[in-house]
Order: C-alpha cells, then sequence, then structure tokens
C-alpha cells in the first residue's frame, strides 16, 4: 500500500535540507519523516518517536521540531536526521503546526487553545483565547505580537505573548481559511475567496487586483520576503507584504494556460525555488474507480444476467417471506415485553436457582455416601417430592 506523503516544511541552509511527512495508513502505529538534502532527489526515511508524527516544521536552518498524537512532541537539532522526545504531554489536539520568529514554534487546537514553545519547541505550553471554538489557524510577528483565527472567523491579536487576547474586526464575509503575520508589519486572512489586509494595525480591506481577488485559496506559505497563497488550483506570489499578487506557473499548463494538476500542498525556500505535492489526473481517475467498483458491485451481482444469484438477491427473499409471515400472525409485542421483563428480573434469577439447585439435588438423592466406614443416605434429600 503506497503512503500520502505531505510537503510540510523546507528550509536552505548550507546543504538544500527539506523535510517531508509521510502519512502512514489508518492503522500504522508510526509515521515516518522523510528526509532529503538534494531537492528530492533521494530521500532516507526517519522513525522520531515511536507514537504517530502528525507535523513537522522547521524552527531554524537546523532545529525540526514534530508533534503528533496525545502531545507527543520531538526536536531534532541536526536539520532533522535524528530526534528526541522534547516534552510531556500537554493535553487536547492540535493541527497546523507552524514556525516563527526567534525559536517560536505554536500550533492550533480545540476549545480555543494554542500551544505554544519559545524555545524551538523543547518545553511547551497552553494559551487560552476568548474563544470556546477550534483555532483554524495562529501566526505570530514576534514573541510578544500574535493572531488567531477559529472556526467561526473570528481574529484575535496579543500583544504580551499570549498573558491577554482582544478581538479585531476581519472584516470578512466569510471565515477565512488562513491568517499569516508577513514583513512590513501587515497581516494577511487568506481564502476563501481572495485575501484581506490590515497594515500596521489598521483595519482588514480587501486585496485590489484579478489574480487575487478571484483566486480560490486556503493556506500559506512564507518564505522570507516572499509570501505564496493556494488552493487547490491556485498559486499567486506577493514580495511586498501581501500588498500586490502574481500568479505562479504550475506543471504541466498547456498553451491556454491551464493546468491539469490540483495542489496538495507547497513549501517554498525562497521567492522563486520550492516543491509542490500535487494530484494528477491518474489519482482522480483512480479514485474515480475505486468509488465505481465499491459501489457497484451489489447492483452487478445482482443483475447482470448469466451470474448466480447473490447472497443479497437471497435475504431479499427471506426478508420478504419473514414479513409476510408476521402479517399472518397475532401482535405478540405485549407477549415478548413481558417475557422481557421477567427474564431480566430478580424473581426469574432467584426461580431458576432454586429449580436449577432441586435438579443437582435430585440427581444425587439415590447415591449413598460414606460417613465413617458405613454407607447412609441422607433424610432430607429423601424427602424431596418428586415434582
Amino acid at each position: 500500500m503506497s503512503h500520502q506523503v505531505k510537503i510540510v516544511s523546507a528550509l536552505l541552509g548550507c546543504a538544500a535540507a527539506m523535510l517531508a511527512l509521510a502519512a502512514a495508513p489508518a492503522n500504522a502505529t508510526v509515521y515516518n519523516v522523510n528526509r532529503t538534502i538534494d531537492g528530492g532527489a533521494t530521500a532516507s526515511t526517519i522513525t522520531p518517536s515511536s507514537a504517530p508524527i502528525f507535523a513537522a516544521a522547521y524552527s531554524s536552518p537546523t532545529r525540526v521540531v514534530g508533534v503528533g498524537v496525545g502531545g507527543t512532541t520531538v526536536v531534532s537539532g541536526d536539520g532533522g536526521a535524528t530526534f528526541a522526545s522534547a516534552s510531556h504531554d500537554v493535553g487536547g489536539q492540535y493541527s497546523r503546526l507552524r514556525s516563527g520568529p526567534a525559536g517560536l514554534v505554536y500550533a492550533a487546537g480545540a476549545n480555543g487553545t494554542l500551544a505554544l514553545s519559545k524555545d524551538g519547541g523543547i518545553t511547551w505550553s497552553t494559551l487560552a483565547t476568548q474563544t470556546s471554538a477550534r483555532l483554524r489557524d495562529a501566526s505570530f510577528a514576534s514573541a510578544s505580537i500574535g493572531y488567531a483565527l477559529d472556526e467561526t472567523g473570528g481574529l484575535q491579536l496579543t500583544s504580551n505573548g499570549g498573558a491577554s487576547w482582544r478581538t479585531l474586526d476581519p472584516g470578512t464575509s466569510r471565515p477565512a481559511n488562513s491568517v499569516a503575520a508577513v514583513a512590513g508589519n501587515s497581516v494577511l486572512l487568506v481564502g476563501p475567496v481572495g485575501i484581506y489586509r490590515s497594515v500596521a494595525g489598521g483595519r482588514f480591506n480587501p486585496v485590489g487586483g484579478r489574480v487575487v481577488s478571484k483566486a480560490h485559496v486556503a493556506e500559506v506559505d512564507i518564505a522570507g520576503s516572499a509570501t505564496f497563497a493556494y488552493g487547490l488550483r491556485s498559486l499567486i506570489r506577493s514580495t511586498d507584504g501581501g500588498g500586490s499578487w502574481s500568479a505562479v506557473k504550475l506543471p504541466l499548463t498547456n498553451k491556454k494556460g491551464k493546468s491539469r494538476i490540483a495542489i496538495r500542498d507547497v513549501s517554498f525556500v525562497n521567492a522563486s525555488s520550492g516543491m509542490l505535492l500535487d494530484t494528477t489526473p491518474l489519482d482522480l481517475a483512480a479514485l474515480a474507480w475505486f468509488l465505481v467498483v465499491w459501489l457497484g458491485y451489489g447492483w452487478i451481482a445482482d443483475h447482470v444476467p448469466g451470474r448466480p444469484i447473490g447472497l443479497n438477491h437471497h435475504m431479499v427473499t427471506l426478508r420478504q417471506a419473514g414479513m409476510e409471515r408476521m402479517l399472518e400472525r397475532d401482535n405478540r409485542i405485549v407477549d415478548s415485553q413481558l417475557v422481557g421483563h421477567t427474564i431480566h428480573s430478580v424473581t426469574f434469577f432467584a426461580s431458576t436457582t432454586a429449580t436449577t439447585r432441586s435438579f443437582h439435588v435430585k440427581a444425587t438423592r439415590s447415591t449413598p455416601i460414606s460417613i465413617g466406614t458405613t454407607p447412609t443416605r441422607i433424610p432430607l434429600l429423601d424427602s424431596l417430592p418428586e415434582t
């Protein structure tokens, strides 16, 4: 069985290191991390923990933090070559692991909870925001200034590292999918269609331009001074803090400017270099074929001429016969209720126990027992009635 692979973080240092998370089947007990230092030409598989790891991200050129089931946290100090357990279970469920400035690592969680590490993932704490809704995303511009976006579209700001929060007006008509604090004191709300931008603490306004205003985007990736926003069919780029955007040409684009791929994830290391994980038409065709075979098997088994009658067809006949027999019989619902009540009552248990004991005693009443050296009988057993 092939595993789904998701590119979760990429960072170029002296050797182009890139990390990819390989999601194993649902019944697997270990999720592997694939590491490449040659742009994806080759990769080595690493098992960072005995517990499943769901996400990983770089907090520096050499430090990688991964989180998984039950708050499991692992840290690598050598760019993902080796991992060590980092902290205890902070509790809760978290997603969208992000890295921020000054070694910050954070993940959005349920019930308005944010998991935060200020030392690159070595120790963790939980922050409570002003909402009880699940957090969809979070982004920090510095160690003290951060933003939290919940699934209802609510946006909150902290200016003291999460000690307190205040609510902001996102200005959007629909809940955004992602939030990103980018260069130039700008904050972006991404998706589901278009991008809203706030500069220097001002109000959020939609970003103009044909490319961005109609772009169906859901995720954001920050690579230095460049910001990328992408969705299933769109990939756009900004190099001025989200003020203006241009379209990025996708692989397999035809002469009409249309691409056959569906974007699953992207990870850029600078404004011009990155990787894209896609879903091709062959993947979609395989999924469609699976659904056709799965859903159509029963109909084919019962209706294709020349094939033996299937089990489902036989069961339909038996169910019909059973329902017809019920119409010919008296209503036994009350009787069944009374029997069920009797079976589960204490008196039924006591009477059944007494009857069982009497059968046992009567089975042994004619068997002499030895007391001392002379066989004798117990009078009590002979006095019991036969019925």
